[in-house]
């Protein structure tokens, strides 16, 4: 069995390209059953805290991100489009920024004196200011000799501004506290982490809510049912059926990567502890997130994070953004997470995974995200003697 992008007579369910408010009435539909089928099941997620609507959440988050797609496709022949996306934006950003602040104002803060965390505050400041630039035509044209941008399309403006303002905030997010975000706050507020805390069938729900919801959200990002049809959306996001060459690419690529981790990870500890840099506390980030210990579990994450992840930053910016760009974007979505010896290899082994997509197609980079995590995890509970 082969995709339609192998072959000269594709099939007619290659053109399928459904009414849209159809596609998100189905959509709906299906996230509100599977939130009500949780909630009235005896579970037993978590029910002190509500964990069966926090374990679902990374739906209606990916939901929401498809729904981005569709109204920056749609702003390009529609004003009704940019207004909406523009104003969604606002609506979004807007308390995350009040709320941020808040945290800023009721923690005692000291001022930024070491010179890493003045070279952070410059970069996330200036990646906020070459956000709002980007909205200005001389600023995009000048990118657009480099990148695979139309400095005259509202969506590339729009990808190009905001997905800079956001990798500003997320680096700039550490630069008070001298950490990653979410470390800081557990400081600050102790209790929290208990209601971070899921149980392990809350959890598997939640990974495998990510993986399958940024299927259809990827799907509506790049067009499905507005500009294009299922055919084109599958091209769009590189997806085929993979040659065993292809599958031999994506697994050895995840052993390799996977020995480059267990030698990198010393040496870069040995580098930012000389040099008094924060590093990243492995162990209690495992511990506030909850890693699976079963092998079950272990490949569910692997699964969760090369499928939501690869679709949607290989598949659906990498063609757009180019590699380098896209792999930034990747890369500072961790920031809240990692510290910078971290980011580093995530950001050198999310170049790997974008060549990958380039040279071999989209599944080969998954494939090779979902085992490395796997193995990754797995080797790590086995060397700690879990």
């Amino acid at each position: 069995m082969t995709f339609a992008t192998e072959r000269e007579n594709p099939p007619s369910w290659w053109y399928w390209k459904p009414p849209l408010k159809w596609v998100y009435l189905a959509l709906c539909a299906a996230f509100a059953a599977g939130i009500g089928v949780l909630h009235f099941s005896d579970l037993s997620l978590h029910p002190e805290s509500e964990q069966w609507a926090v374990s679902f959440a990374n739906g209606g988050m990916l939901l929401g991100l498809g729904a981005l797609g569709t109204l920056l496709h749609w702003s390009k022949t529609n004003l009704s489009g940019k207004v909406l996306t523009l104003l969604g934006t606002c609506l979004i950003l807007l308390p995350i920024i009040g709320g941020f602040s808040l945290l800023l104002l009721s923690f005692n803060l000291e001022l930024p004196t070491a010179l890493w965390r003045n070279a952070g505050l410059w970069l996330g400041l200036a990646l906020v200011g070459f956000g709002f630039l980007s909205f200005g035509p001389a600023v995009r044209r000048f990118c657009a000799t480099f990148l695979p941008l139309d400095p005259d399309d509202f969506a590339h403006t729009y990808t190009m501004a905001f997905g800079s303002m956001g990798a500003g905030l997320a680096v700039l997010s550490s630069i008070p506290f001298g950490q990653p975000l979410i470390y800081a706050t557990l400081d600050q507020a102790p209790d929290m982490a208990q209601d971070l805390a899921q149980s392990s069938t809350a959890l598997s729900i939640s990974l495998a809510s990510t993986a399958l919801w940024s299927i259809p959200a990827a799907f509506l990002a790049v067009g499905f049912g507005l500009s294009r049809n299922l055919g084109e959306s599958i091209r769009r996001l590189g997806l085929h059926n993979p040659t065993w060459t292809e599958w031999l690419a994506g697994g050895g690529t995840a052993i390799l990567l996977v020995t480059g981790a267990l030698v990198l990870d010393p040496l870069l500890n040995a580098v930012w502890s000389y040099m008094e840099w924060p590093t990243t506390d492995l162990e209690r980030f495992a511990e506030i997130a909850g890693l699976p210990v079963h092998p079950l579990g272990m490949l569910l994450l692997g699964i969760s994070a090369g499928v939501s992840e690869e679709l949607l930053i290989r598949g659906v910016l990498q063609p757009r953004m180019g590699l380098l760009v896209s792999n930034i974007g990747f890369t500072l979505l961790h920031a809240f997470q990692y510290a910078a010896d971290g980011l580093f290899v995530v950001f050198l082994w999310g170049c790997v995974f974008g060549l990958l997509r380039w040279r071999y197609g989209l599944v080969a980079a998954i494939l090779a995200h979902a085992l490395y995590d796997f193995i990754l995890l797995w080797s790590s509970q086995a060397i700690n003697g879990v």
